[in-house]
């Protein structure tokens, strides 16, 4: 019986025993859960802090990039700007290169068709051969009395004289009028 109840005594003290062990083994692993619990907590603020120092340096990545973009789009900009008035001066001045050429060339074709001088000199000396016919006796040599009738016609030559005089007068200033708003329209360009 001895034996039976060592048996049991060492039965009862390994059941005490392993309860034992059961109760620290348990309390160990929530004492150890609690612990790797708080330390999840203290990693993952650590972990924060990795993740924006790799975000600062994504985000003055980015920042850069984006300046050396937007500083390319201004240079571009700048340059697309500078080609494009030299370009519309350049057009400018082309379109007003044509014109002088055109109005020079008008201007020539003026001059080599519009005055007939050999024929206006021609008349002009017709009315000054029939002026000095008819102030003879008139204006020069009066010794003699002149007639009504005398008087009359040298009136009516002198007066047709005047209007030819002045139609040829007429003729010259809208010439002279056309050469100069010709030189003025090439002069303004």
């Amino acid at each position: 019986m001895c034996e039976m109840e060592v048996c049991k005594k060492t039965n009862s003290n390994t059941w005490w025993s392993m309860a034992f062990f059961f109760k620290f083994f348990a309390v160990t692993f929530l004492f150890l859960l609690l612990h790797v619990a708080s330390y999840a907590q203290v990693d993952t603020t650590l972990k924060n802090t990795d993740y924006d120092s790799v975000k600062k340096d994504y985000d003055s990545a980015a920042n850069r990039l984006y300046n050396n973009i937007k500083r390319f789009g201004v240079e571009e900009q700048r340059k697309n700007a500078l080609e494009y008035s030299e370009d519309t001066i350049s057009t400018k001045q082309e379109g007003i290169i044509k014109q002088i050429r055109q109005l020079t060339l008008e201007a020539q074709k003026y001059l080599e068709s519009g005055l007939d001088t050999t024929g206006l000199n021609t008349e002009i000396n017709k009315i000054q051969y029939w002026y000095d016919i008819t102030s003879d006796g008139v204006f020069t040599k009066s010794g003699t009395l002149q007639t009504h009738r005398n008087l009359e016609t040298s009136y009516k030559i002198m007066r047709e004289l005047l209007t030819r005089i002045l139609a040829r007068k007429s003729s010259l200033d809208e010439y002279y009028q056309n050469l100069v708003t010709l030189r003025n329209n090439i002069d303004s360009l």
